[in-house]
């Protein structure tokens, strides 16, 4: 009797293992539990004469369980096991790569988090910004889920040949998420891109040349060859490129500089000769126009036929003590838009016609009639306008 119920609790226990490891397979087959590594390069810059690429290697492996399919699920709990981070020098006319830096862990190492796939391991913040001696100025950054607000590390330091001026970054808490985009990502035609990859780890660094339209592969993850079978395509990276962006900031910088000397050689004050210069940038269509009027001498037939539009005799003392000063400049100027001033007009208890200009051009008014010095002036409100060469 005794032999019986020892087997009998034998196969109970057997039983027991076998349903756990069918309860393990089968949340293995489902997705359920996971037990990853990731490869990944983030925050690629070049070297400040274009002739290398610095970037961020990032090692990982992990393990994760439950469902964590974002907006249908709780999150997935993840365990990183190791994660390794690696500051690289990549040649782009021959050589080996080089390790500038190492860190061996991270702030999420040995920490069960709780995390939805297709991010399981947490997004990695990095920017990379060459100097031109060669040094490079570094960040990275997790922002760990937490409630209320996201738990924040930064690692933040200088690399440089000169060991006198390294600075060895280390993790530390910070109160809130500041790191920004990697400089230069863009040197003459060529332009730098990390190619999408799994669990947010970007699978290659691609080089992609305008002027030509070539495309190089510069360092690439295992994850690269299935992510993209047939190469990333140029349509593709076009639709993230800041190229263009980038060609126009270069030409209003151009421009600037160049209109704010012209402008002092000619004896204008630097703060005359910036406002002058800033000026023109708006009239190519690199920048936007606020609202302006625009003001015509009316002559006496004119002024004699019938208008709808709202009429202010202004008094030479309201122009005198600042009231109006835009309205003041149109009308010295005839022909030439001056920008309106922001905000309502500064309302005074001896002239009435600032308080009543508010008034007409808080219901829509778009033109006014202005009677000054025995003359009169039709004023026109030119809407804003967006700057014509956004790109």
């Amino acid at each position: 009797m005794g032999r019986l119920r020892s087997r009998g609790r034998s196969w109970i226990g057997w039983l027991a293992v076998a349903v756990v490891l069918i309860a393990a397979a089968g949340a293995l087959a489902v997705g359920l539990v996971s037990f990853g590594s990731r490869v990944g390069y983030f925050g690629p810059a070049f070297s400040a004469d274009g002739s290398a690429v610095v970037v961020v290697e990032r090692r990982t492996r992990g393990i994760a369980w439950g469902p964590g399919w974002e907006f249908f699920t709780p999150p997935a709990n993840v365990r990183v096991l190791t994660d390794e981070l690696r500051l690289l020098r990549i040649p782009l006319h021959g050589g080996a790569a080089a390790v500038l830096e190492s860190w061996s862990t991270t702030p999420v190492v040995g920490r069960t988090l709780q995390q939805y796939r297709g991010r399981l391991f947490n997004h990695l913040g990095a920017s990379l910004r060459t100097q031109p001696d060669g040094g490079i100025e570094y960040g990275f950054e997790f922002a760990l889920p937490k409630r209320p607000t996201a738990e924040v590390h930064q690692l933040v330091g200088v690399w440089s040949s000169d060991a006198a001026r390294r600075r060895r970054g280390a993790w530390d808490g910070a109160a809130h998420a500041a790191v920004g985009p990697s400089e230069p990502v863009i040197h003459g035609e060529a332009e730098l891109f990390a190619l999408r990859g799994p669990d947010g780890f970007p699978s290659a660094i691609a080089l992609l040349v305008h002027a030509s339209g070539q495309i190089r592969i510069v360092v690439a993850a295992p994850a690269f060859a299935s992510t993209y079978p047939d190469g990333p395509s140029r349509d593709e990276l076009m639709k993230i490129s800041r190229k263009a962006d980038h060609d126009r900031v270069q030409a209003m910088t151009r421009i600037q500089r160049e209109r704010e000397a012209l402008y002092r050689s000619q004896g204008m004050l630097p703060g005359e000769a910036t406002l002058k210069a800033y000026r023109d940038l708006r009239d190519l269509g690199y920048v936007g126009k606020p609202p302006r009027w625009i003001a015509r001498r009316l002559t006496a037939a004119e002024l004699a036929a019938t208008s709808t539009a709202p009429r202010f005799d202004v008094d030479e003392m309201e122009f005198r003590v600042g009231l109006m000063h835009d309205i003041a400049q149109a009308i010295a100027q005839p022909g030439v838009e001056i920008d309106h001033d922001v905000g309502r007009y500064i309302t005074h208890r001896d002239f009435p016609n600032s308080g009543r200009l508010n008034a007409v051009l808080e219901k829509g008014a778009a033109e006014v009639v202005i009677g000054y010095r025995g003359e009169a002036y039709v004023l026109t409100l030119l809407p804003r306008t967006e700057a014509e060469k956004k790109r």
